[in-house]
């Protein structure tokens, strides 16, 4: 009998265990569903973090932002920087163009800490070339 109660305690911890470990792998990713090439940011979110496109279970908890860049197909520029931040109830604050590439930076409370630019916490980066563009938290780094 105790082994029995000691074997069904156990079963359920371990049920438990791989429901909060699902659920954090699920949740790891911002942009899951947007197709193309993720780059998660590690330990820290600034242009100094490790950078990888795969994560191992060890380096989940040290996932401190991502990016995905994906090609821009008939889409229109403003619809899709406005879908975004549509989407995570972002405010875009403030724009720069750099080249042919405009930046739209933004802040929405369901993204989390940001930094901050130009005085102000941003958490949300979205960039825009003529034939590509990338979504960020808090911001898009290395090339794009």
């Amino acid at each position: 009998m105790r082994f029995r109660g000691f074997l069904t305690t156990a079963i359920a911890c371990a049920f438990f265990l791989c429901a909060c470990v699902g659920l954090r792998a699920y949740h790891i990713s911002t942009f899951a569903h947007i197709r193309g090439a993720h780059t998660f940011y590690l330990d820290n979110p600034s242009s100094q973090a490790l950078t990888k496109t795969n994560l191992s279970f060890s380096d989940l908890p040290r996932v401190n932002g991502e990016s995905v860049v994906f090609a821009l197909q008939n889409q229109n520029p403003d619809t899709l920087v406005n879908e975004i931040a549509a989407q995570y109830r972002a405010q875009i604050l403030f724009t720069e163009r750099a080249g042919d590439t405009i930046s739209y930076y933004g802040y929405s409370r369901e993204l989390g800490r940001g930094v901050v630019l130009c005085g102000v916490p941003v958490n949300l980066h979205i960039a825009l070339s003529p034939d590509r563009a990338a979504v960020g938290t808090p911001l898009i780094f290395g090339g794009f």
